[in-house]
């Protein structure tokens, strides 16, 4: 009679249904995230294009932007994700979604607070100046004092500098200044501090929410912006 061994049974491991749940959680976030970004390269495409209004422009990004950082978060803490930068390389989305790459990871503020366009047509110089975007939650706030809130907004950013200089802490407070510093007119045309603000937003949008910035860069920062602060109250 022939032998033969049996299977061990007990080394088969059955795939468990909290591993299809844990699967389904992962795919279902990560699609939301990849829908936030084909959403927000067709946004770029019809504003380079002209084909989307600078107000719908600047509340659907200020919107998308807010809902792509939620999702990053979400994802990083389930540890789907080691960063929204390292998920765009990996997939190639950096080469075929550049225009929503450099909008969500390296700038994440709408195109038209990094280069400011004031459209005379549809808003008014009181109505932009009036306004200004909060990205801790990503909607608008409307401000009754115009010049007041500038030198608050650029005082209370300078105390988190100071006291606090994580990114989660810093980015929101220097988003927030450039929304008004776009906003203003009468800024003089050497005014450096926007294109610098800029590059400081693109530095704090490479690193971990929770990392802090250097002694030195704090006080580079704490340089630039009392530079704007200097030129701002000489235009008000």
């Amino acid at each position: 009679m022939t032998s033969f061994n049996r299977p061990i049974i007990s080394d088969v491991k059955l795939f468990e249904s909290g591993g299809i749940s844990t699967e389904r959680d992962r795919m279902e976030k990560l699609a939301d995230l990849y829908e936030i970004v084909r959403a927000t390269e067709a946004l770029e495409t019809a504003y380079s294009r002209d084909a989307v209004k600078l107000e719908e422009y600047r509340e659907a990004c200020t919107k998308l932007i807010s809902q792509f950082k939620n999702k990053e978060a979400s994802l990083i803490t389930s540890k789907y994700i080691q960063s929204a930068d390292d998920y765009f390389k990996s997939n190639k989305y950096d080469i075929s979604y550049a225009s929503a790459y450099n909008r969500l990871v390296i700038f994440g503020i709408p195109q038209n607070v990094v280069h400011p366009v004031h459209d005379s047509k549809k808003e008014d110089k009181s109505s932009i100046l009036e306004m200004g975007a909060s990205f801790v939650t990503g909607t608008i706030v409307l401000y009754q004092s115009y010049n007041n809130n500038l030198i608050f907004i650029i005082i209370i950013a300078l105390d988190v500098i100071r006291m606090n200089p994580s990114k989660d802490n810093v980015h929101p407070q220097l988003g927030e200044l450039l929304v008004y510093l776009g906003a203003m007119h009468n800024l003089p045309p050497d005014f450096d501090g926007i294109p610098k603000l800029r590059k400081w937003i693109e530095r704090l949008n490479q690193m971990k929410a929770s990392e802090n910035l250097q002694e030195d860069q704090v006080r580079e920062l704490i340089f630039d912006v009392e530079a704007t602060y200097n030129t701002v109250k000489r235009c008000l």
